[in-house]
C-alpha cells in the first residue's frame, strides 16, 4: 500500500516554511541559528496539539513567518545580520517561551464538562497574551533596527519604517510597522468626567518652576491614562512644554534598559554612540535647554517584574533632571521607591451622577432601569463605558437581564485589550508578577468575592483564621487595586470583579467553611435582640449594627452555600436567623433565599426539621406588607416535609397572625376573615400545643389572642391576655415578649380610659425596647 499523504495547502506551506528555514540555516551566525531552531521545532509539534488547535497552529506558523522575514533581511547584507544578532534576545526569549506553551499543550490529559471549558477558556487567554507580546516585541525590535540603521547610514535607500517591510515581508510585520508611532500623543479625550480636580492639581505642579513627579495610581480602567491625555493637552501645559511632551506607552516593555531605548528612539538620540543605554538618556537629556514633560503610561507592565530594581533606578535617574517633569500611571495603589512623588490618592470609582453621564455621553439608552444598571457597576468608569457601548442599541432594562445571564463577557467590544474588555483587564492585574507571587492571594480575593458588602479588616483574622499570611495576601492585593476601600478600615471588591472571579473560578474549602462559621456566628447573635439572652441596650445596638453591616454578605455566602453538592445543617440555621432578624426589624428581603433554603432542605431527609422551620419562618414573611404570598399555601407545601403535630399548630398560629391584619383592617380590606375564625384558629392552635408543652408558642399564641382582643375592642379581654402574655414570657426569661404583653395591657388600658395606668406601663414598655 502506498503510503499516505497529505496534499493540503496547510500541508504545503508548513512544508515549504520548514524547507525554507532549513536552507537558510547555514548561512547564519550561531544567535540566529538558534532561532531558526526553535522556530522549525515549534513546527514540528503542531500535529501533535489537540487542545485549541486552530489558535496553536496560527501561533506556530507566525513565530516561522516572522523568523523566515528577519532571515530574508540577514541574508542580504552581513551588516544587516549583525545588527540583527545584537538586537534579537528579547524575540529570542519570546520565541522560546512560545515553544515551552506549545509543548505543554501537547502534554494535556483528558479533561471533561465544566473543568474542559474553564481550561480552554485560560487557554486561549494565555494564546492571546502570547500574541500580544510576539507582536510588542516585534514593534520594538523593528523600532531598535531602524533606528541602529539611520544611525550607522548603512541601508541607504530603505525608509524608517521599511526594515521589516519591503517586498516579501509577511502581513504582520507591515501591520506591526504601520502602528508604531512611540512619540505621537494620545488624543485628547472628548468625553472626560468626574476628574477634574486631579488636573487641575497636576497641572498646578507641572507650572511649578520645579520638575514635577506625579504618580496617577489606581486600577485598571479607573481612567489614569485619559487623565495623562488629558493633561498633556492642557493649553498652559502645552504653552510651557510645546512640542517637548512625550508620551510612552510601557504595555510591551519588560525592562529599564527598554524604556531607556524606547525614550532615546522618541527623543533621536543616536544609536551609534557606544555606552549604557539609560547613561546615553540622561547625558542626552541634560544638555537639552528646554523643558520636557514625559508620561509613561501602563509603567506597571515593567516595573511588575524582575527587573523592578533597574526601572526604581532610572526612575530616580529622571526625577533628578531639573528640566524633565514625569507622570507615570500605574496600576494599583503602590508607588515605585526613591522619587519624590507628589502626593495624590489613587483614583477611585466615580459617583452614580457622574456614571450616569458618562454613559449617556457615549451613547446609552436611557430609561427608569438605568441607575439600577449603573450601581452593577459599581461606578468603574471602563465597565460604565463598555455598558453604554451595548446600551448604544439596547435599553437599561434589557442591559440588566443580559448582565445577570452574561456577567463580565458582556463588557466588551471588538477585539479584546485591556482597554476594551473587562475580563483582559481584570486579568491583567490577577497574572501580574506580585500576585502570583503572592501565597493565598488569589485564594483570598476568590473569597472576599463573596462579600458585596466588604468586610472590615480587623474582622479578617477571625473570618478566615486558618490562613497563612493573610495580611500579606490582603496588601498585594490592595497594591494591585484588586480590592479598594470605601472607607478606612474596610475593603471590599467591586461587582465586576467580584462577578469575573465567581464565573472563573469560585470559591471553596476550608476557608470558605471558616467564613461561613463566621458569618453564621454573627447572625446568631441577634437572638440577645428579641429576649432570648439577657443583654444592655448599647450591647442590642451594636449586635444590630454588625448584622445589619453584614447582611448583604450573609444572603451572598448563604445562597452560595445553597450550592455545594453537600449543604451544611449550619447554612440552614443561619438562613433561618437572618430572616427571623429581617421579618423582626424591617430590614432587607430573605423571602428568595427562603424558597431555595426550603427548595435544598426538601431533597435531604436529615435536614427537614429545620426545612420546616424555614417553611414557617416563610409563612410569617408572607404577612408582612406588601406580600402577595398566601401563608396557607405555603403551609400546604410545609405539609410534605413533616408530620409533626406541633409543626402543624405552629402554622396555624402563623396564619392566624396574618389573618389578625386583615380583621384589625376591617371590612374594606376586601378580607373574609371575621375575629370569630381567627378567635377559632388560635383556640385550636393553643388546644395542641399545650398538649405537646410547647411553652414558647403558647405564649405567642396568648399575645396574639390579646392582639385580637385588642383590635376588636374587648380592652378588659385584652388586659387579662395581655397579663397572661406577660406571666408566661417571664416563665421563659424572654425580656422581648415580656414588654410585648406590657404593650398590649398599657395600650389596652388607655383605650379603656385608664390614663394613668396606661401611660405607666408604655413607659416601662419604651425602657424595656
Amino acid at each position: 500500500m502506498a503510503p499516505a499523504t497529505n496534499n493540503s495547502p496547510k500541508a504545503s506551506a508548513e512544508g515549504d516554511s520548514r524547507s525554507r528555514l532549513k536552507a537558510l540555516k547555514p548561512t547564519l551566525n550561531p544567535t540566529l541559528n538558534r532561532l531558526v531552531d526553535v522556530a522549525i521545532s515549534v513546527l514540528d509539534i503542531r500535529d501533535e496539539l489537540t487542545v485549541n488547535k486552530a489558535e496553536c497552529d496560527a501561533l506556530a506558523l507566525r513565530v516561522a513567518e516572522i523568523t523566515e522575514s528577519i532571515l530574508l533581511r540577514t541574508t542580504s547584507s552581513p551588516e544587516m545580520a549583525r545588527m540583527y544578532s545584537s538586537q534579537i534576545r528579547r524575540l529570542q526569549d519570546c520565541v522560546d517561551d512560545i515553544s515551552r506553551f506549545l509543548v505543554e499543550q501537547t502534554k494535556r490529559g483528558f479533561v471533561t464538562g465544566l473543568t474542559r471549558l474553564t481550561d480552554n477558556d485560560r487557554i486561549r487567554s494565555d494564546l492571546a497574551a502570547k500574541d500580544k507580546r510576539l507582536n510588542d516585541v516585534i514593534a520594538t525590535l523593528n523600532l531598535d533596527f531602524n533606528m541602529t540603521a539611520v544611525a550607522m547610514g548603512s541601508l541607504a535607500g530603505t525608509s524608517m519604517m521599511g526594515a521589516l517591510g519591503s517586498t516579501g515581508i509577511s502581513p504582520l510585520s507591515q501591520r506591526v510597522q504601520t502602528t508604531l508611532s512611540i512619540t505621537r500623543l494620545p488624543p485628547k479625550p472628548r468625553i472626560f468626567h468626574g476628574r477634574d480636580d486631579i488636573v487641575k492639581q497636576i497641572v498646578s505642579s507641572l507650572l511649578q518652576a520645579r520638575p514635577a513627579h506625579v504618580a496617577l495610581l489606581g486600577m485598571g480602567g479607573i481612567g489614569k491614562t485619559s487623565t495623562a491625555a488629558t493633561v498633556l493637552h492642557n493649553e498652559e501645559v502645552k504653552a510651557k512644554f510645546g512640542t517637548n511632551r512625550v508620551f510612552l506607552s510601557c504595555d510591551s516593555i519588560t525592562t529599564a534598559n527598554g524604556i531607556a531605548s524606547a525614550l532615546s528612539a522618541a527623543l533621536e538620540i543616536s544609536s551609534a554612540q557606544q555606552g549604557d543605554p539609560v547613561a546615553l538618556l540622561i547625558q542626552h537629556i541634560e544638555n537639552l535647554d528646554d523643558f520636557i514633560f514625559l508620561v509613561l503610561d501602563n509603567l506597571e507592565s515593567t516595573w511588575d517584574t524582575p527587573d523592578r530594581n533597574a526601572v526604581e533606578q532610572l526612575l530616580v535617574e529622571l526625577s533628578n533632571l531639573n528640566t524633565l517633569s514625569l507622570v507615570i500611571t500605574m496600576r494599583g495603589q503602590q508607588r515605585p521607591l526613591g522619587v519624590d512623588w507628589s502626593i495624590l490618592p489613587p483614583l477611585g470609582t466615580l459617583d452614580l451622577d457622574t456614571s450616569r453621564t458618562i454613559y449617556s455621553s457615549n451613547g446609552g439608552k436611557m430609561d427608569e432601569h438605568v441607575d439600577e444598571l449603573l450601581r452593577e457597576l459599581d461606578g468603574w468608569p471602563l465597565a460604565v463605558v463598555l455598558m453604554a457601548y451595548q446600551g448604544q442599541n439596547r435599553p437599561p432594562n434589557q442591559l440588566l437581564e443580559a448582565y445577570k445571564k452574561e456577567r463580565t463577557a458582556l463588557l466588551a467590544r471588538g477585539r479584546a485589550g485591556h482597554l476594551t474588555s473587562v475580563d483582559v483587564s481584570i486579568s491583567l492585574s490577577l497574572n501580574g508578577q506580585s500576585v502570583q507571587e503572592a501565597p493565598g492571594a488569589l485564594e483570598l480575593l476568590r473569597l472576599l468575592c463573596l462579600l458585596p458588602d466588604g468586610i472590615e479588616t480587623s474582622a479578617l483574622p477571625e473570618a478566615f483564621p486558618l490562613m497563612p499570611g493573610l495580611q500579606h495576601a490582603e496588601r498585594v492585593l490592595e497594591q494591585v487595586s484588586l480590592l479598594t476601600r470605601p472607607v478606612e478600615n474596610e475593603i471590599k471588591v467591586l461587582s465586576p470583579i467580584r462577578a469575573f472571579v465567581l464565573s472563573m473560578n469560585p470559591p471553596y474549602g476550608p476557608h470558605l467553611i471558616t467564613l461561613e462559621d463566621f458569618l453564621i456566628e454573627t447572625v446568631m447573635k441577634s437572638d440577645r435582640l428579641f429576649g432570648f439572652a439577657e443583654t444592655s441596650e448599647e450591647a442590642s445596638a451594636q449586635v444590630t449594627k454588625l448584622v445589619m453591616k453584614h447582611f448583604g454578605n450573609m444572603m451572598s455566602v448563604f445562597s452560595n452555600g445553597l450550592q455545594m453538592s453537600t449543604v451544611r445543617e449550619d447554612i440552614l440555621s443561619g438562613i433561618l436567623l437572618l430572616s427571623v432578624f429581617s421579618i423582626l426589624m424591617h430590614y432587607g428581603d430573605t423571602f428568595d433565599l427562603l424558597r431555595k433554603g426550603i427548595h435544598v432542605g426538601k431533597q435531604t431527609p436529615a435536614l427537614h426539621d429545620l426545612t420546616g422551620q424555614l417553611c414557617l419562618i416563610q409563612a410569617l414573611h408572607s404577612c408582612l406588607p406588601g406580600q402577595n404570598v398566601n401563608p396557607l399555601t405555603v403551609l400546604e407545601e410545609a405539609k410534605e416535609i413533616t408530620q409533626d403535630p406541633v409543626f402543624e399548630a405552629r402554622g396555624m398560629l402563623v396564619v392566624a397572625s396574618r389573618q389578625l391584619q386583615q380583621v384589625v383592617l376591617g371590612p374594606g380590606n376586601g378580607s373574609l376573615v371575621t375575629a370569630e375564625s381567627v378567635d377559632k384558629l388560635l383556640k385550636d392552635a393553643r388546644g395542641i400545643l399545650e398538649v405537646q408543652g410547647d411553652a414558647n408558642f403558647v405564649a405567642w399564641c396568648t399575645e396574639v389572642q390579646g392582639l385580637l382582643a385588642l383590635g376588636t375592642g374587648n380592652f378588659k379581654d385584652a388586659i387579662a391576655l395581655g397579663e397572661a402574655t406577660r406571666a408566661a414570657f417571664e416563665e421563659l426569661q424572654n425580656g422581648f415578649g415580656i414588654a410585648r404583653g406590657l404593650y398590649i395591657i398599657g395600650s389596652s388600658s388607655i383605650l379603656n380610659k385608664q390614663w394613668e395606668e396606661g401611660e405607666e406601663v408604655l413607659r416601662a414598655v419604651l425602657l424595656a425596647y
